[in-house]
């Protein structure tokens, strides 16, 4: 979820600052200079993650990737760019599929983006909350543990 979520998230940043069609799966933190874009990263020392593949990162930073998108680092036009046709971009299912749905107003990357960027905030909200519950459930279980050894030599004895 984290992974698709952050693909989908740059994806949308290289299509509203670029005007580039790049499928979400197709999205990389690590680029070459032939590529179509690279980032350009505004914050300092945070340039370290965008050496690393996006699967092989933490949570942590995920979240600061998909909070920073368009804030602390944005995509540039690369040196593959200059070969770029926009008559070849990728055509979406959508596109291909529904053409008359090509007259409803859909809504715009920034948005769409924004609204992700809620989901994944729930979703890490949930999920450091169950981590919480689950160590408070550990610490239950050390302590029903020491409890009957306790009793087990109570027993014995």
């Amino acid at each position: 979820l984290l992974t698709t979520h952050l693909n989908f998230l740059l994806q949308s940043a290289t299509h509203s600052q670029l005007g580039l069609a790049i499928l979400p799966i197709d999205v990389k933190l690590v680029t070459k200079p032939e590529d179509l874009y690279q980032w350009s990263i505004s914050t300092a020392g945070k340039a370290v993650l965008f050496n690393k593949q996006l699967s092989k990162h933490s949570t942590g930073a995920y979240i600061y990737l998909c909070n920073g998108v368009g804030v602390h680092f944005k995509a540039v036009l690369g040196k593959g760019a200059a070969d770029y046709d926009p008559e070849m971009r990728l055509v979406t299912s959508i596109a291909a599929f529904d053409a008359p749905e090509k007259s409803i107003e859909h809504p715009s990357s920034d948005t769409i983006a924004e609204e992700w960027r809620e989901k994944f905030n729930a979703e890490v909200a949930t999920r450091e909350a169950l981590e919480i519950e689950m160590i408070e459930i550990k610490g239950e279980n050390a302590e029903l543990l020491t409890e009957m050894e306790a009793l087990h030599e109570e027993n014995e004895h």
